[in-house]
């Protein structure tokens, strides 16, 4: 340790000082090094609330916890600050600092050329704050970042900031934000009031995931904080290709935030800049990385509620109008309800909840006359189905990860349509085939024919959802030549299903090929879908049909 210096104390006035300052100390704290060196023509310190310098130099070099300080510098020719006279004075204020925390480095550096403020003006020169990033981790943030301001006018009571702006040039991996904001400020120590009435300016992100590589969002905010009653009021509206939105926003109490919102947007095609991933096999491979986490902690200390509202929205290929969603969080639990749209030719009203407590998710949903057919081929891009009706849905599930959500889904699920048809498979061409057949028992086996359908005038099933695998025994389906029964799984969480229905001929000359049926009258037909959902196969399976239609036959005998 080294300290050469004149000191100056007045203990009637508690003012002490330093003149011609050269003091420097090399220690170890917690372990920890430091290095800590000032120069200073005058250094005074009043202990009412004052302080005063000259000439000052400070230098500083060390670690704390995780920190490094490499090189640390405050220079200012001239400093004052008097509490009781609200005077503060900067005169060519410059500080830098460098360093690494874990494996990012930064560089700091503040700039005051001039600033004078006191009860009666305040006054200034540009002051600026920069910081820079880098970082060893490929997807951790890093860029330029600099807030500065310009034009200060007002007193100590009451300051005004003829512009206050923010730049920023930054990236995470292959992302990149660009940032560009300006606006007037005005603040007050004595009422403890910050606002800035338009915060204007454009942000521009460029991703490669991006269809378009890169978005452009003018944005218009504005923000105002009132200390004393702990309240934070902001909004803020964009318009970018063809969507406009806006939200409003309110905040009560700083330390457990209670928040207010109200969010809308004309139109917004979400796919468009933020394309789903591509489907996951049910999400059973062994490796973690292959299953993403699910972890819903954020929600324990969330108190929010509000309203959104879209007018034409597109995410993940559904596509829905009036979309008007109500949202609450409180006590570890987020609850979207009512949840209102129209979508394909029908509505939806649900309610969905998630909790931060086991990781729990729900959803009640109901869709009435809906295009069941388009639904679910944009949502799921399965194309089993078309016709419209409607769908009901009641379903829970709780995990750590998405595969283990899938693995845990229970509930149940009724689906009940007209007009419409089972995708894949003609099964009056097949049963055609199987008339033509003089001998043989071998099952008919085909990969599912988007080109081919059966048509139905009414549909129905109901279903109980278990550890992600739905079972249904009371599929009920009418078209001009047949009935149609059966029961099966659906594995959700695997991806695939095993479903045998039997398809009995009933007598008919029209509809579907129905006069080339006529003599397969009453016959019962088994037929097996089966296989992943990508990959879907059907199999008539003749050698059961020609068993039970023997055992008919034998027990016809027998009763006559």
């Amino acid at each position: 340790m080294k300290l050469a210096t004149a000191l100056e104390i007045d203990l009637a006035k508690s003012e002490f000082g330093a003149t011609a300052m050269d003091a420097s100390v090399k220690a170890t704290v917690g372990k920890q090094p430091l290095e800590l060196s000032v120069l200073a023509q005058r250094v005074r310190y009043r202990a009412a609330g004052g302080l005063e310098a000259t000439r000052l130099e400070v230098k500083a070099k060390g670690t704390a916890a995780t920190v490094a300080l490499e090189d640390g510098r405050l220079i200012a020719p001239a400093l004052a600050f008097d509490a009781a006279s609200r005077r503060l004075s900067i005169g060519g204020l410059e500080a830098s600092a460098k360093g690494k925390f874990d494996a990012h480095a930064f560089e700091t550096a503040i700039a005051a050329p001039k600033l004078e403020v006191s009860e009666t003006a305040a006054s200034g020169q540009r002051a600026s704050v920069k910081l820079k990033l880098a970082s060893a981790v490929p997807q951790a943030l890093a860029g330029d970042f600099e807030l500065a301001l310009e034009g200060l006018a007002g007193n100590a009571r009451e300051i005004a900031i003829e512009k206050l702006t923010l730049a920023a040039d930054a990236r995470a991996g292959a992302r990149r934000f660009v940032a560009a904001l300006g606006g007037p400020v005005a603040a007050s120590l004595e009422k403890q009031t910050f606002s800035i009435a338009r915060f204007a300016g454009d942000i521009t992100l460029e991703d490669p995931a991006l269809p378009a590589k890169s978005l452009k969002l003018p944005l218009s905010a504005r923000l105002a904080i009132d200390g004393k009653a702990e309240r934070i009021d902001a909004g803020f509206s964009t318009r970018f290709d063809d969507t406009s939105a806006a939200a409003e926003f309110t905040a009560r109490g700083f330390a457990q935030p209670r928040i207010v919102f109200d969010a809308s947007a004309d139109r917004i095609d979400l796919d468009r800049y933020f394309p789903p991933p591509p489907p996951r096999p049910g999400n059973d491979s062994a490796d973690p990385k292959d299953d993403p986490q699910v972890d819903l902690a954020a929600l324990k200390t969330l108190n929010l509620s509000g309203q959104v509202k879209v007018g034409h929205l597109r995410a993940r290929g559904l596509k829905a109008s009036n979309v008007d969603v109500g949202v609450r969080a409180a006590g570890g639990r987020l609850d979207l309800a009512p949840v209102n749209a129209q979508l394909y030719g029908g509505t939806l009203a649900a309610r969905a909840s998630l909790a931060a407590d086991g990781n729990r998710i729900g959803l009640d949903a109901t869709l009435a006359n809906v295009a069941v057919g388009a639904l679910a081929k944009d949502l799921f891009d399965n194309d089993l189905l078309e016709g419209r009706g409607s769908v009901r849905l009641d379903v829970t599930a709780a995990g750590g990860t998405v595969g283990r959500l899938k693995r845990a889904l229970a509930g149940s699920a009724r689906l009940q349509l007209r007009d419409g048809a089972i995708k894949g498979i003609n099964l009056a061409k097949s049963f055609r085939e199987i008339k033509a057949r003089t001998g043989g028992s071998q099952d008919m086996a085909q990969r599912a024919n988007q080109a081919e359908k059966t048509d139905f005038s009414e549909l129905s099933a109901s279903f109980r959802i278990a550890n992600g695998v739905a079972r249904n025994d009371d599929l009920a389906a009418k078209s001009p030549f047949l009935r149609l029964g059966g029961g099966g799984e659906i594995d959700i969480a695997g991806g695939s299903m095993n479903y045998l229905a039997k398809a009995t001929v009933v007598a008919t000359s029209t509809g579907q090929e129905g006069k080339d049926l006529a003599q397969l009258k009453g016959l019962t037909v088994p037929v097996r879908l089966s296989g992943p959902f990508d990959n879907l196969r059907y199999k008539i399976e003749v050698g059961n049909m020609l068993a039970d239609t023997a055992k008919a036959k034998v027990e016809a005998k027998v009763e006559d």
